[in-house]
């Protein structure tokens, strides 16, 4: 056991430095330019490409050369099972592959630490991801396993497990999203238990496999391969099929919108690039109001659009708020703001961090840690029109300042980096608030709870602000405020949702309220793109497709004929299930399940049945002239069995005298 282990660990550490200059050189590479916000996922999809070159490659070159039927008799013959050996090669194997994948990440999280945060707002966390998606892409050295001890042709399906660790290894992906750590922990541990089937897959396509003498029927041991081929069936005709859509036309898309008329009245509007469409049978006018002669699209007031306090894009990268002159502000995974200043010749400089509850320079202990990105704005003067909801795409003041705003739960702010000192402008409990998309800019609306309030700069004093008007809402879930006075406002929740809309408005200083769904023509006017659903029906699997279509049809309406990719498909996949199961020599009992399946999972099934049964072989019956199986001992049609071979005179006969003889001892 010792020489074995020597053996195997003398022909992979040799592949050892392939690994660590392939991961190295695309780590490089994705780190030449510091991109702090992105720098996680860019160094995840490095590590990920990386375990699917060297994960295929370590396993290729180690089983492929003993898949040789002399060069597997001759291991075989050293008196080691193949168990030992599976495993053996297995634990070395993936020993080599860790060390080839973790020694570029480990140095280059220690650059990171180095370097992070004072000269950029990075860290070593942020290699956290791409060091678990190293467990994750073991499932590709388990694939290259299962390719090698295959029997199948290289142009046919040798390569189609590879389909199952991509798609496997990808869920893996979520970690990176801003999904709750109870939606991303599941599924990476679903990822990983598709590595764990793969290596199952792998010991038996290695220890059971070659052990099979059947040459045409092979009967399958294990259903986790079975499952893995058809699964990677599935995955690749989803995949062609769904190519075409790339090379399709767009159709037209038409979105919902609610705008106002010039009293502030709510119409529902569908929009589309070169038409507008206005729906004039909502049942939003009070009784007692006259029905207006036509509705119209008019300018009322100033529109605020109340949004809540943006989350972070993920848990392992900054997101950069905004610019501020020569300053960059980042909020940081940790919960606090980092400002950066920009200096020619040096570089950016680590400036200072704000906290909740205070500013303090880089070396000093930092404050409370913000819970959810608060909205910060660098003029004095009044609040420009940021859209602090996206990231990333706040306008650029033209000029330096330090005296800035921040606006969170508990208030607004007044900053000012110099002194590092944070004023209490507004103490009010913030839900969600707006500032005006169009309009004045002197203004901005909070709600908090059921209240809602607008506020204006006080006169001359930019950083002061007084109450404007305040009114109770009937919701909580924020929405669309249009302002215009005291007496005159409506405020339209659910703007968002495609059904329902509560609305509350003030005419004169007379309120009203109002609850109602949108008409029936407005929802079939919301187009589906249409020009992808022949192919999104042919692709997918059929089961997949009909939860999709009783999905859709809650909001949108079919034609006959879109339902009838589903139908050929269905056909075409019970048609070539039948086919394929035929040309495999399988029975009726199989071929009806594979049929069942067929109308389930769609085309995928024919090319699983394909990929799981060898070809059969076959032979002339010379008894009854039709082809028969040669690994059957009778022939299926007449049950003739096999011809006697005619003797050449070269045959070494024993007699009976021998036998005697021999028995005697």
């Amino acid at each position: 056991m010792n020489a074995l282990l020597r053996k195997e660990i003398r022909d992979a550490v040799r592949w050892l430095p392939i690994g660590i200059v392939l991961l190295g050189i695309l780590l490089a590479y994705t780190c030449r330019i510091i991109e702090a916000t992105q720098l996680s996922s860019q160094l995840f999809m490095a590590t990920w490409f990386s375990t699917l070159l060297y994960g295929l490659f370590l396993s290729l070159v180690t089983f492929l050369p003993d898949e040789r039927e002399a060069a597997r008799a001759f291991l075989i013959q050293r008196g080691v099972s193949p168990e030992q050996i599976f495993r053996t090669r297995i634990l070395v194997g993936l020993a080599v592959y860790g060390l080839g994948m973790f020694i570029p990440l480990v140095v280059l999280a220690a650059y990171l630490a180095a370097i992070g945060p004072d000269r950029y707002p990075v860290s070593a966390w942020q290699v956290l991801p791409s060091l678990s998606v190293v467990l994750t892409g073991s499932i590709f050295y388990f694939a290259g396993v299962v390719i090698s001890c295959r029997s199948a042709s290289w142009f046919g399906t040798r390569l189609l497990p590879l389909a199952v660790a991509v798609g496997g290894s990808f869920l893996s992906i979520s970690i990176l999203a801003g999904a709750p750590l109870w939606v991303a922990l599941p599924i990476y541990i679903l990822s990983c238990l598709a590595a764990l089937l793969m290596a199952f897959a792998a010991r038996h396509a290695f220890v059971r496999m070659p052990s099979q003498v059947s040459p045409a029927r092979v009967v399958s041991h294990s259903l986790v391969l079975r499952f893995i081929l058809l699964s990677s069936s599935l995955l690749v005709i989803g995949a062609l099929g769904l190519l075409p859509i790339n090379f399709v036309t767009p159709s037209t898309y038409r979105y919902a919108t609610t705008e106002f008329d010039k009293t502030g009245m709510p119409i529902y509007v569908v929009r589309g690039p070169r038409s507008i469409e206005a729906f004039e049978t909502i049942p939003m006018i009070d009784p007692a109001e006259p029905m207006p002669e036509r509705i119209e699209i008019a300018e009322f007031g100033t529109p605020f659009i109340l949004g809540m306090f943006a989350e972070p894009l993920n848990r392992f990268d900054p997101t950069r708020l905004q610019s501020m002159g020569d300053r960059e502000v980042f909020f940081d995974p940790s919960g606090h703001l980092l400002v950066y200043r920009m200096n020619q010749g040096i570089g950016s400089q680590f400036e200072s961090v704000i906290s909740a509850d205070g500013v303090s320079l880089p070396n000093e202990p930092r404050g409370k840690p913000f819970q959810k990105i608060p909205q910060l704005s660098g003029r004095v003067s009044y609040f420009p029109q940021l859209n602090f909801a996206i990231p990333n795409r706040a306008s650029q003041p033209p000029y330096d300042s330090t005296d800035w705003q921040l606006v969170t739960n508990e208030g607004i702010w007044r900053l000012d980096l110099e002194k590092r000192t944070m004023e209490l402008v507004l103490k009010e409990s913030i839900d969600l608030l707006a500032f005006p998309s169009v309009g004045g800019d002197a203004k901005i609306a909070i709600q908090s709870g059921d209240s809602l309030r607008v506020y204006k700069r006080d006169g001359d004093e930019p950083r002061k602000f007084t109450i404007e008007s305040s009114f109770q809402i009937a919701t909580k879930a924020g929405g669309f405020l249009c302002y215009r006075d005291n007496d005159n406002w409506t405020y339209v929740d659910g703007y968002g949702k495609q059904e329902v809309f509560n609305v509350t408005r003030t005419l004169a200083g007379k309120t009203h309220a109002y609850a109602f769904s949108l008409p029936a023509e407005g929802l079939q006017s919301v187009s589906r793109v249409r020009a992808e659903s022949p192919f999104i029906f042919t692709a997918l699997p059929a089961i997949l497709t009909v939860g999709s279509l009783v999905v859709t049809q809650s909001f949108s309406t079919f034609s006959p004929l879109e339902f009838a990719p589903l139908f050929i498909q269905l056909l075409v996949s019970i048609a070539l299930t039948i086919y394929a199961t035929h040309r495999r020599g399988l029975g009726i009992r199989p071929t009806v399940a594979w049929c069942l399946l067929a109308g389930l999972l769609g085309l995928g099934v024919p090319l699983a049945v394909i990929a799981i049964y060898p070809v059969v072989v076959y032979e002339t019956c010379t008894a009854c002239g039709k082809r028969r199986r040669v690994e059957q001992a009778t022939c299926e049609h007449c049950g003739a069995e096999w011809d006697t071979l005619p003797t050449e005179g070269i045959e070494i006969v024993e007699s009976e005298e021998v036998k005697k003889l021999a028995s005697v001892g």
